[in-house]
């Protein structure tokens, strides 16, 4: 099984992390292929809007950045699992 583990938490020693360690360390266990990905460390542009991914070149974004290969990488994985933290103020 291919596991997506998208992580979104700014805060290294924060429990956010502690419990994507804890998970990261049953889906091991459990003998799952796991690919971390730490969205914060990425550059990722917004998107234009120019509907070029639609209409002229079907899948493909104007834009080079970063997203190219996390596509790659949600296509391939059977489950992706999201990883952020919540603020409660």
């Amino acid at each position: 099984m291919n596991v997506l583990l998208l992580l979104a938490n700014p805060r290294k020693v924060g429990y956010t992390e502690r419990l994507a360690n804890l998970f990261r360390q049953g889906l091991d266990e459990s003998g799952a292929k796991v690919t971390d990905v730490d969205l914060t460390t990425l550059s990722i542009q917004t998107c234009l809007g120019c509907f070029h991914c639609w209409l002229a070149t079907p899948g493909q974004c104007v834009l080079s950045d970063d997203m190219t290969r996390q596509l790659e990488l949600v296509l391939e994985a059977d489950v992706i699992v999201c990883v952020t933290p919540l603020y409660y103020f």
